[in-house]
């Protein structure tokens, strides 16, 4: 009887995770190296921030801070600067699946107003 009690709240438990939270939208941007543009499969590339603007295919840098800074140069990533495979690889778009250090960097650094992050495909 306990048994059954106990596999009775598992299951309900494993329906309120699954059905409380929606489930997450591709990073559009991202590479393929999750295979499905996701920010959810390791423990700290869990934010799709936008990176660059890439309308009308000008794959411009964002400026996150009044200095003007991208986010490469504000997480001293420069020579990382992978902006071309956001902007035409197999998902062209304008973000990145970055890690929650960068993020926490970049919040502790520009104003609110300049993060540009995309919630609904980020999983944190």
């Amino acid at each position: 009887m306990a048994r059954i009690a106990f596999l009775l709240v598992l299951g309900l438990c494993y329906i309120m995770i699954n059905c409380a939270y929606p489930p997450i939208e591709p990073c559009p941007g991202e590479g393929p190296r999750y295979g499905d543009f996701k920010c959810d499969h390791d423990r700290t590339h869990r934010v799709c921030a936008k990176l660059v603007d890439n309308s009308n295919g000008q794959c411009k840098e964002l400026a996150w801070n009044e200095d003007k800074q991208s986010f490469w140069q504000i997480t001293g990533q420069e020579r990382w600067n992978w902006k071309s495979r956001i902007c035409y690889g197999p998902n062209p778009g304008d973000s990145w699946c970055i890690c929650m250090w960068a993020t926490e960097n970049l919040i502790r650094k520009v104003d609110y107003d300049n993060i540009h992050i995309n919630y609904a495909a980020t999983d944190v």
